[in-house]
């Protein structure tokens, strides 16, 4: 009689090579991706005559623009003093994209408040405003393109990595507990195990303990126990 023996799983033998630099937009940027697409998903799904779902988008629209204006105020207080002490060519073009953006969205959210106070929703409106929402979206994700084609390589040529690692740890220190707790909260399932690790071990050295105590608490209250322990095995 022929034995049969299982298998064992196969295993990922190939080893994680981190980036040789450190990199100031990438992960808030991914997550950032990740918000705008998941608000143009649930406009483009949204029953305006419903007011639950309509109050759900309403206060998805309050959300990301708290998240992209403290990512630009971020960037104008902690990146672009940077970028100003090199003299930039690239500074004044996307200081202007932060103000277009902004003012853009401040539309879409003054035109959103306008179609839920209607008495009458005009299907075409409703059309119009998902359009506009997505050539935000475009638009904002050429804006990020941009920060991480032209400004990143710009600042690997003229400063080593412990200037970045010190605007990165200025931001983290000055953040609210709010705003940290939220965009914590809101990047978990949006970035992989090696970012995690990352931004964990940064927010680490840059924030007070107690403070961290409460971000690693957020954490394992958002994360399933395996992953939660995988991570901060590595930062610990």
């Amino acid at each position: 009689m022929t034995s049969i023996t299982s298998e064992a799983e196969p295993k990922n033998t190939a080893l994680y090579v981190a980036n040789k630099r450190f990199n100031l937009y990438k992960i808030m940027h991914k997550y950032i991706r990740s918000e705008i697409n998941c608000l143009a998903e649930l406009c483009g799904k949204t029953d305006f005559l419903d007011e639950r779902e309509s109050t759900l988008l309403k206060t998805g629209f309050d959300n990301l623009f708290e998240l992209l204006s403290s990512h630009a105020e971020n960037e104008d207080k902690y990146i672009h003093p940077l970028l100003e002490e090199i003299k930039s060519d690239q500074l004044p073009g996307v200081m202007k994209q932060h103000g277009i953006l902004e003012a853009l969205f401040l539309d879409l959210k003054n035109n959103l408040d306008c179609l839920l106070n209607s008495t009458t929703i005009n299907e075409e409106d409703v059309d119009n405003f998902y359009l506009k929402l997505i050539q935000f979206q475009s638009l904002y994700f050429n804006h990020l393109d941009d920060e991480e084609t032209k400004i990143t390589p710009e600042l690997y040529r003229n400063f080593k990595d412990d200037r970045l690692v010190n605007a990165n740890s200025l931001m983290l220190r000055n953040m609210s507990a709010h705003r940290m707790i939220a965009v914590t909260k809101g990047m978990l399932s949006k970035i992989n195990h090696q970012e995690l690790v990352a931004i964990y071990s940064e927010m680490k050295k840059a924030m007070p303990a107690e403070a961290f105590k409460q971000m690693c608490a957020l954490a394992k209250e958002s994360l399933e126990t395996e992953p939660f322990e995988k991570m901060i095995k590595f930062v610990n």
